[in-house]
């Protein structure tokens, strides 16, 4: 299933089995190294203030309207994940970061990703610019560090959005 990250955010999380509520999804927590999701922060208790983090690993599924876990003490501190912990110690935004050119040329930043949830792997990354959005398929990005999202100088310009809808 195809899905955009931001359909997800505010999203519950709740067990497969009794529906027990775990907690809200915030953001993605995605390894820049290769573009898969790794998990989410989400929040919890009173105004869902209260953040912990999931693994994609403990994930059972996705529906319209949730996300779905196996059993409600899924919910961890970050340091107690060791794949998340080393991911937000490099301190590397994917969602919302800055896209520019191989040859340095500002795209915009990337304001939506479309996650396919089999593999659990960004697949597209939808950038909002000064003049133009586009959609850039992962393939066509380079890396992704402290800089932002580097993409090769191929990637789509104008109307890259309007040849997608």
């Amino acid at each position: 299933m195809l899905i955009l990250i931001s359909q997800l955010i505010g999203r519950p999380v709740l067990t497969f089995d009794d529906a027990l509520p775990v907690g809200v999804v915030r953001d993605p927590i995605i390894d820049p190294a290769n573009g898969k999701l790794c998990g989410y922060f989400i929040g919890s208790g009173l105004f869902n203030l209260k953040q912990a983090v999931i693994a994609a690993d403990d994930l059972v599924g996705y529906d319209p309207d949730r996300l779905i876990v196996g059993r409600p003490d899924v919910a961890r501190q970050p340091q107690e994940e060791p794949k998340i912990r080393g991911i937000l110690k490099k301190k590397i935004l994917v969602y919302g970061a800055k896209v520019r050119t191989e040859s340095g040329r500002a795209l915009g930043r990337a304001n939506d990703l479309l996650l396919d949830t089999e593999l659990n792997m960004i697949v597209k990354y939808y950038v909002h610019g000064l003049l133009q959005d586009r959609i850039i398929a992962a393939e066509h990005v380079v890396a992704i560090d402290k800089r932002g999202i580097i993409v090769d100088d191929t990637a789509p310009t104008v109307g890259a959005v309007a040849a997608e809808a």
